[in-house]
């Protein structure tokens, strides 16, 4: 019932996105973008290592904006809808830096959601993520667990497994369209993600070493620090240990913002 409930509210979501797309297909056309998509590969690292000094800039701002992230992913329905809201706002922040404008602490998100395809984007997102909720769920019941009971919790492994599998599909689908669509206001969702998936198909091998250089400073640590915190008995060891799991995990919801906003400032062109 729920999966049902779950698709027929994206295809309400679809007929939403068509309608918008349709007004503005047009004002799209008039705008020409190139791709770029002749990178060596130490251009990776210098996007990895842009998005770490343009955190440096704003370490405040920007995990302030992260524990948003995370608290408005736990609202009930409407989560997704302002996390996207929150991660545009670090992504307009990244562009602040970059131009030397004042940033600020406030969220912004009335102002950034009355860009019309934000809205319509982050509309679209909840409707993505209900259906991987369901899907998950499905394949939780397939395994024989019930995910509102408490033997979720024992389905850690499992759980851990398909969490990172959506994550991963969920990356490479909308890959730096929020970027485009935020800089971009004609632009509709699906003109977004086709830039978007050129752009990453064009650079597949220079994009793989840069994310591998990405887990090799968050993902990494953040597995070690999660796995002491699990094992260790002493309780001022685990509080610490779990405390800069936290702060990881943070850093890399920012980080990743940042460098999808670096690969669009480098990748795409208007004009």
């Amino acid at each position: 019932q729920q999966y049902v409930i779950s698709v027929l509210y994206l295809h309400w979501v679809l007929d939403c996105v068509i309608l918008v797309t349709k007004v503005n297909f047009r004002r799209g056309l008039m705008v020409k973008f190139q791709i770029k998509t002749e990178f060596n590969v130490g251009i990776a690292w210098l996007w990895v290592k842009s998005s770490f000094l343009v955190f440096r800039e704003k370490p405040i701002n920007f995990m302030y904006f992260g524990m948003m992230y995370v608290f408005m992913s736990f609202l009930p329905f409407l989560g997704s809808f302002f996390a996207t809201a929150v991660a545009m706002r670090i992504l307009m922040t990244s562009a602040y830096i970059g131009n030397n404008e004042p940033v600020g602490i406030k969220l912004s998100l009335p102002m950034i959601l009355r860009q019309k395809n934000i809205f319509t984007f982050a509309i679209f997102n909840t409707g993505v993520d209900l259906i991987l909720v369901s899907v998950i769920s499905e394949l939780m019941k397939s395994q024989g667990v019930d995910p509102s009971s408490a033997a979720m919790l024992e389905f850690t492994p499992q759980l851990a497994y398909i969490l990172i599998g959506a994550s991963i599909f969920k990356a490479l689908f909308y890959g730096i369209s929020p970027a485009i669509i935020l800089f971009n206001h004609e632009l509709g969702i699906w003109h977004a993600l086709r830039l978007s998936w050129t752009f990453i198909i064009g650079n597949i091998s220079v994009i793989f070493f840069a994310v591998l250089l990405l887990g090799a400073f968050l993902l990494i640590p953040l597995y070690l620090f999660t796995m002491l915190a699990l094992v260790v008995s002493n309780v001022v060891v685990f509080s610490i240990c779990f405390f800069i799991m936290i702060i990881i995990a943070l850093l890399a919801i920012v980080i990743s913002n940042i460098f999808v906003y670096n690969l669009y400032a480098t990748g795409i062109v208007r004009g």
